[in-house]
């Protein structure tokens, strides 16, 4: 690439990918209570194994963003050998502690526009938010996220 498209790509670059980037570096296998209530609960509630994931091994972050909550998910162990198929049931595990866990910390949890984004080591893998979903198994459209930090396209 020369000079120039790297200036252009530069210029071009949608800002919330950064912000997303950002949230991606924030993945912990071991949330705080008391800074990520949510993932914090999260990881208590996925407890059991999800057809061949490791769920000790899942990496979590949380953000929310007045009637938005965005959940993270790395799986770090395991999703390469899960059939595809089976891989969903990780983004409805989640939906089902968000729906029946309750948050102290957070009551009104069930009531924000949620925004779940999976990822393996290299990429997404399964997103589903209310604009949309990604939920084929392989590799999702990271810029279905986007939205939660804005809806339009703010260029760098």
């Amino acid at each position: 690439m020369s000079i120039v498209g790297i200036i252009f790509f530069k210029a071009n670059r949608d800002i919330r990918e950064n912000l997303l980037d950002a949230d991606i570096e924030q993945l912990t296998n071991t949330p705080d209570q008391g800074t990520d209530a949510v993932s914090y609960h999260l990881k208590d509630c996925i407890i059991d194994e999800i057809d061949g994931v490791d769920t000790n091994e899942i990496e979590y972050y949380s953000k929310i963003e007045e009637e938005k909550l965005l959940v993270l998910l790395n799986i770090k162990k395991g999703l390469s050998v899960t059939e595809t198929a089976s891989r969903k049931q990780i983004v409805f595990a989640v939906e089902d502690c968000l729906k029946h866990y309750v948050l102290p910390e957070e009551p009104m949890v069930g009531r924000k526009e949620i925004y779940i984004g999976v990822k393996d080591k290299l990429s997404f893998v399964l997103i589903k938010t209310p604009d949309g979903e990604d939920m084929d198994g392989t590799f999702a459209d990271k810029k279905l996220l986007f939205t939660f930090y804005g809806d339009k396209p703010v260029k760098e």
